[in-house]
């Protein structure tokens, strides 16, 4: 029994000393060489600049393998990777999160260095490709994110002669709109608090759109009481522009008008006149955006009783 239980021993130790012996010990360590960042090891919490190094110790063998997995990552939108180095190789700029396996191929002692960097931010302002205006100033604000700029970033959207802002698109929520939109000739404001500039973490690039459609309900016209009558309006400019007539408040009579979404749509004009009022008919040119209120057109009445001046004109 005792031999038997000897020959057992022997055979078992036979197999287990050349799995022992290719045993190995490995270890990572990381380390996070500037704030900003972080690694993470097999999904640990990421180990940051204030932690030093840290070292990872692991087991493994032929028959047991180990893979392990480490993530460089920025621990803020304001950051970004210089670059990694691991072992002996570096690795610049990379996409973030920057990740590798190691496994003890590599060596029994390797390392992963990060290095992080806060980004430099812009805001600007431009004007959309329809032009009809200008910004000021012309000039960036440009400051290292997470930062307070000294000053409020401030841009003013300015519409040539005749025009109107319209939109101003990517404005960053807390900042300070000073001015309507769609006032005539009216300059919008937006300002950019240092506190609010303080929190951005990404560029802004605001594009203010500007309008200048004119409209022209056409010559002054003088009909009989139910004569016909066809309007001829315009528009400056006319690519993209569409019309919209209905009568003018306070019209004394009600109007039907054949086609009001052209340039010339026509009614009849009311059987029983009114020469005291003389306007009849509103027409609204606009673009893609509504610029500016209703300006009157004169009327001017020819003082004959049964006739009236059968137009009335906005622009917007």
């Amino acid at each position: 029994m005792i031999k038997r239980l000897l020959v057992l021993l022997a055979v078992l130790c036979t197999w287990l000393l050349p799995a022992l012996s290719q045993a190995a010990a490995w270890k990572i360590g990381v380390k996070a060489q500037t704030v900003g960042g972080g690694i993470a090891v097999r999904g640990s919490a990421p180990v940051l600049f204030a932690n030093g190094t840290v070292y990872f110790n692991y087991t493994t063998s032929a028959a047991n393998p180990n893979k392990v997995g480490v993530s460089v990552a920025p621990t803020s939108a304001c950051y970004a990777i210089q670059k990694v180095v691991y072992n002996t190789t570096t690795v610049n700029n990379p996409a973030s999160p920057w990740t590798r396996s190691f496994t003890p191929a590599d060596g029994a002692s390797q390392s992963v260095l990060g290095y992080f960097y806060a980004a430099s931010l812009t805001v600007s302002a431009s004007v959309a490709s329809n032009g009809g205006g200008t910004i000021s100033p012309t000039s960036n604000y440009t400051f290292t994110c997470g930062s307070t700029p000294s000053i409020d970033l401030v841009y003013n959207f300015i519409p040539t002669a005749g025009g109107s802002v319209s939109s101003i698109s990517n404005v960053p929520a807390g900042a300070v709109r000073t001015g309507n939109f769609g006032t005539l000739n009216g300059t919008v404001t937006i300002t950019i608090p240092k506190a609010v500039a303080a929190g951005l973490t990404g560029n802004v690039e605001m594009v203010g759109t500007f309008s200048s459609v004119k409209a022209n309900a056409g010559y002054l016209q003088v009909a009989l009481p139910g004569q016909s009558v066809t309007l001829s309006g315009s528009a400056i400019p006319s690519s993209g522009a569409t019309f919209a007539w209905a009568p003018a408040p306070g019209n004394p009579a009600a109007l039907t008008l054949t086609n009001p979404n052209t340039a010339t749509p026509s009614f009849s004009a009311p059987a029983t006149l009114d020469v005291s009022v003389s306007r009849y008919v509103a027409l609204v040119v606009e673009d893609d955006e509504l610029v500016t209120s209703a300006l009157p057109v004169d009327e001017g009445g020819d003082g004959q009783q049964g006739q009236c001046n059968c137009y009335f004109g906005t622009h917007v």
